[in-house]
C-alpha cells in the first residue's frame, strides 16, 4: 500500500499511460534512439498509422517523446525520440516487465 496521498495522486496518470496497448511498445522502440515515423510503423507490426500518430501525440503531450526535424530542405524528415522523462518512466517500468517475463516462463513450464 502507498504511504501517502502524494503518491496515490499519480496513480491515474500512470494508469492512463500503461493501459494504452501500444504506448510501452512504442517507448521501447524509441529507447534505442531517434526513429522516423515509417521506421516505427515497420517495426511495430500490426499497428495502424492512425494509432501510431495518436500514440506519438499522446507521448509528446505528456513529455515522454520529442519530435525533431532531421532535414533542412523539403521534404522535411522528422525523428521521434524519448525524452529524459520518458527514459525515467521506462527505467521505473522495467521491474514490471521483468516480473511479467518471469511469470510467462513459469507458465510455459507447466
Amino acid at each position: 500500500m502507498l504511504k501517502n496521498d502524494f503518491a496515490i495522486s499519480y496513480l491515474p496518470e500512470i494508469d492512463n499511460i500503461i493501459r494504452k496497448p501500444w504506448t510501452i511498445r512504442v517507448m521501447l522502440e524509441l529507447r534505442r534512439g531517434k526513429n522516423r515515423y515509417n521506421d516505427l510503423l515497420k517495426t511495430l507490426e500490426g499497428m495502424s498509422t492512425s494509432t501510431l500518430t495518436t500514440t506519438l501525440k499522446n507521448l509528446q503531450n505528456i513529455g515522454f517523446v520529442d519530435k525533431e526535424s532531421l532535414g533542412r530542405r523539403p521534404p522535411f524528415k522528422v525523428g521521434y525520440g524519448l525524452t529524459e522523462k520518458g527514459f525515467d518512466f521506462l527505467i521505473a517500468f522495467y521491474p514490471l516487465l521483468k516480473w511479467a517475463n518471469k511469470r510467462q516462463l513459469v507458465a510455459n513450464k507447466i
